[in-house]
């Protein structure tokens, strides 16, 4: 009897021997596994800031963000649209940028170029088009080929007059200056005026996007009188007015996303999302934390782990 009790007391002890090993591994093995989970935390941080920083110096030393209009249009009064435009452009903290890109549709292909030739299910050609604000081409470094470029009055619209444009290099040989254009531009239809060709090679360059001008028709985002017939279509064009581009100064970033989030708060045309060329900040905007705030949580948790785990193996030996 006391033989056996020996031999079982003998497994037991054994058992425990090899259980404790067993934990020193799975230990080991977890705070592998962690570690390297804080190291790829780590090295993706950094790698967005360098990334960030990159971006910043692309832009020589500016951040843009991307206003985007997400709610029904129609529902809005027009001068609550005006009204926040008027906010957007009216600050020191930014430049406000009014660019969307939203195409024109025409009953018959007037180029003539089948490569090229877009068209919807009811047989509209479509025709890239952008449209920008009066501070756009100075800014953006846009050149005139031929013809003149936009002036003040030209985003002005006035029912039943033409509406000028300006044409991308490619169709230089395809249209001339003074030419018109009957075009479908948000259920509306316009007659346009070709008053200028593009320089070759035309470009609204931003990090975030880029519009290519040779193949496109340039519109001035225009405003309309006091007491026009307002459409549905007027209605989509003023919302793609508050749906523009922000350039800040680095640096000045914190302040122009403080007034920016007060004008979409407090405007009741309905609901907005933004985001930036960096991804700190719209780590940030998203999840109330930025990369900094990430790495240095990743060093603390790692610096704890470590501390927890080689503390609960010393009591194990």
């Amino acid at each position: 009897m006391t033989k056996k009790l020996h031999q079982i007391k003998h497994y037991m002890l054994n058992m425990e021997q090899k259980i404790n090993i067993s934990k020193k591994y799975i230990i080991k093995i977890v705070m592998l596994f962690l570690n390297i989970m804080c190291l790829i935390v780590g090295i993706w941080g950094i790698h967005g800031l360098w990334i960030d920083g990159k971006v910043v110096r692309r832009d020589e030393g500016f951040i843009f963000f991307s206003l985007q209009h997400e709610s029904s249009p129609f529902s809005v009064d027009i001068q609550n649209f005006r009204q926040l435009q008027k906010e957007l452009l009216d600050t020191e903290w930014y430049e406000y940028y009014e660019i969307y890109g939203q195409p024109l549709f025409l009953e018959e292909n007037i180029f003539q170029d089948k490569e090229n030739d877009w068209k919807t299910d009811d047989g509209k050609h479509i025709i890239n088009a952008v449209q920008i604000g009066q501070n756009v081409c100075d800014d953006f470094g846009i050149e005139i080929y031929k013809g003149r470029e936009f002036i003040k009055s030209d985003f002005l619209y006035k029912s039943k007059e033409k509406l000028p444009i300006l044409i991308g290099y490619e169709w230089v040989n395809k249209l001339s200056i003074g030419d018109i254009v009957c075009v479908e531009y948000l259920y509306d239809t316009y007659e346009c005026v070709v008053i200028g060709v593009l320089a070759p090679e035309s470009m609204i360059y931003m990090t975030n996007k880029t519009y290519l001008l040779d193949n496109c028709i340039v519109m001035p985002s225009f405003e309309v009188l006091q007491g026009s017939n307002i459409t549905d279509g007027l209605k989509i064009h003023y919302a793609n007015k508050v749906s523009g581009i922000i350039k800040a100064e680095k640096g000045k970033e914190r302040q122009a996303i403080k007034y920016l989030n007060s004008c979409i708060k407090n405007t009741s045309t309905g609901e907005y999302s933004w985001y930036s060329t960096l991804m700190d900040i719209n780590l940030r905007h998203t999840f109330h934390v930025g990369i900094y705030e990430i790495l240095v949580m990743d060093i603390v948790v790692c610096f704890l782990m470590n501390a927890f785990i080689r503390r609960k193996v010393r009591r194990n030996k």
